[in-house]
């Protein structure tokens, strides 16, 4: 099955300021999160951030871009948190998952289906996280 934007969605996973800024490969990252959101692609774009108070907002030159609707969040994935209707439902199957922490938050937060019993498939799954390497 290709993507498609009617039944897509983004989520931008926990891309903080204090998180982000010893990060050489930063612009980059920026870079591909913007052309993910870009409100030419017609769908929706979630961001979540961990522990704001610590790790800082989401960085500046993302924020700017998007209007943020995410969920502020102590723990890893967005398990048990309010996702808004319409992103991560059953209207919008194809999620489309980008961060910088890949192995922590990002991964957590893919498992989520999971945990909530559904069933889901990896299809061509591409990097498209900033933890190096």
């Amino acid at each position: 099955m290709l993507m498609s934007a009617e039944s897509s969605c983004s989520l931008v996973v926990d891309v903080e300021d204090r998180s982000a800024s010893s990060r050489s490969w930063l612009a980059r990252t920026v870079t591909n999160v913007t052309w993910l959101g870009d409100r030419r692609a017609r769908w929706p774009v979630l961001a979540t951030e961990q522990y704001p108070k610590g790790l800082g907002h989401t960085i500046s030159e993302l924020a700017k871009e998007f209007r943020w609707a995410g969920p502020s969040k102590s723990t890893f994935s967005l398990r048990g948190r309010a996702v808004p209707a319409g992103l991560l439902g059953a209207d919008r199957p194809q999620v489309i998952i980008c961060g910088m922490e890949a192995h922590v938050c990002v991964q957590q937060t893919a498992l989520e289906p999971k945990w909530q019993g559904k069933r889901f498939r990896r299809r061509g799954l591409h990097r498209f996280t900033g933890s190096g390497g």
